[in-house]
């Protein structure tokens, strides 16, 4: 994800961080559809209510742009327990 997303620029991301956790608990057909459905919720809920509205629940949820939940669908599933880098 771009550099806006640093820990230290928005502490209030809990659900951003639940979505990215549950690229770990999920197999990859069941993350891409969950992906999928967060993405078409937040495209319907753009059109239903106002822009002002749409960008306080988008930015709340921790989401600086609702096309990067689509590069969370390629993100590794590994996990380097041994890199200090």
């Amino acid at each position: 994800l771009p550099p806006v997303y640093n820990r230290n620029q928005n502490a209030d991301k809990k659900l951003l961080d639940f979505i990215i956790y549950m690229r770990y608990f999920l197999d990859d057909i069941s993350f891409i559809e969950f992906i999928d459905d967060i993405y078409n919720l937040l495209s319907e809920l753009e059109t239903t209510i106002s822009k002002t509205a749409y960008d306080d629940v988008r930015g709340k949820m921790g989401i600086k742009n609702k096309e990067h939940l689509l590069l969370l669908k390629t993100i590794s599933k590994t996990i380097n327990f041994l890199s200090f880098s």
